[in-house]
């Protein structure tokens, strides 16, 4: 789910069955909403802020016993960040210049396999739990002129 900030997609999210929401960086909207009581208490992780916990926090939704229906990934962006500065620190030695992460397009195309096994990871879980997945992005309007 696309939309720009404040459009209301986190309390959308929040009223799908059984929502359970992991957070990127920065993505404190859900608390926020819950604080004002503008939502009620919604299950959420601690704000996410490592790519292996990341990981880590799907594998233990899928091996454990709960009774999450929905999970809402709050927002893919900042999820997609994550991998990004996991792949610059282990293969760039966190050079994000022209000589490391950002070279030719070589870390994006790095951060290909990472992706893939987050997303076989949730596949795993829809499979195994039968849960919903909501991933939540940002929408940026940007001006583009014409080269």
């Amino acid at each position: 789910m696309h939309g720009v900030a404040g459009v209301g997609k986190t309390s959308f999210a929040a009223c799908a069955p059984g929502a359970v929401f992991l957070m990127s960086p920065g993505e404190t909207g859900l608390e926020t909403l819950i604080d004002s009581r503008r939502l009620g208490e919604v299950a959420h992780f601690p704000e996410i802020r490592d790519w292996n916990d990341l990981i880590g926090i799907i594998e233990q939704l899928t091996a454990e016993e709960h009774a999450f229906k929905t999970l809402v990934l709050d927002t893919l962006n900042g999820f997609e960040r994550l991998c990004h500065e996991y792949v610059c620190a282990r293969e760039f030695n966190n050079e994000w210049g022209k000589k490391g992460f950002e070279g030719y397009g070589a870390g994006p195309s790095v951060a290909i396999s990472e992706w893939k096994t987050f997303l076989a990871a949730l596949d795993r879980l829809r499979e195994v739990k039968r849960m919903g997945i909501v991933g939540l992005c940002h929408t940026k309007v940007k001006t583009f002129r014409n080269p």
